[in-house]
C-alpha cells in the first residue's frame, strides 16, 4: 500500500452491486465501471502524474519566481489531470448503476486505510518538521509570510494525518 494506492482509492467508488465505478463530470456517460486491470491502469496514470507534475513544479520554480509558478503552474496541471482522467474513462465501460453515497469522513477513512499506517506516520513527521521549520523561519525574520504561510500550511497537514493516522489504526 502507498500514497498512491490512496488517491487512486479516491476517485473509484463501490455500487450496490459490488462493481466500482469512476465518475466523472461533465455530459454524459458520466459513470464508467474499472475493473481490477484497469484500476492499475489508473494507479500507474495516477503514479506517473504526481511523480511528473512534482518534477516539473519543482525544477520550474529553480527558473521563474514561486509565485508564478503557484499563480499559472498549478491550474495548469490541474487542468491537465483532469485532461487525462477524463481521457482515461474513454477506455472505461459506462454504466447507469449509481455510487454509493459517501460522506466526507467515509471517503478519508478509505483514504487512511488504502494507504496505510507507514505513508500516515511518513506524512505526520514531514509535517511536522515543516511546521518546525516556519517557526524557525519566524525566528529569524518575523515579517517573513512564508514562515506563517508553512506553520498555517504544514500544521494543518499535521493534524490531518494525526487523524488519518488514528483511523488506520482503529481498523487494524
Amino acid at each position: 500500500m502507498g500514497m498512491f494506492d490512496g488517491v487512486t482509492q479516491m476517485l473509484l467508488r463501490p455500487t450496490a452491486s459490488g462493481l466500482k465505478v469512476f465518475t466523472l463530470w461533465g455530459r454524459p456517460p458520466r459513470r464508467f465501471i474499472v475493473s481490477a486491470e484497469r484500476e492499475a491502469a489508473l494507479k500507474r496514470l495516477e503514479s506517473r502524474f504526481y511523480v511528473a507534475a512534482l518534477v516539473i513544479l519543482v525544477g520550474s520554480m529553480q527558473l521563474v519566481p514561486w509565485g508564478y509558478v503557484m499563480g499559472l503552474g498549478v491550474p495548469l496541471m490541474v487542468a491537465a489531470h483532469l485532461i487525462l482522467l477524463a481521457r482515461f474513462a474513454k477506455t472505461l465501460q459506462p454504466t447507469d448503476e449509481a455510487p454509493l453515497p459517501t460522506t466526507p469522513a467515509q471517503l478519508e477513512a478509505k483514504y487512511a486505510r488504502a494507504t496505510g499506517r507507514g505513508v500516515q506516520l511518513f506524512a505526520l513527521i514531514v509535517s511536522a518538521m515543516f511546521v518546525a521549520l516556519g517557526f524557525y523561519l519566524l525566528l529569524h525574520n518575523p515579517h517573513a509570510i512564508v514562515g506563517w504561510f508553512t506553520i498555517a500550511f504544514f500544521g494543518w497537514g499535521t493534524l490531518a494525518a494525526w487523524r488519518r493516522l488514528k483511523l488506520v489504526d482503529r481498523q487494524s
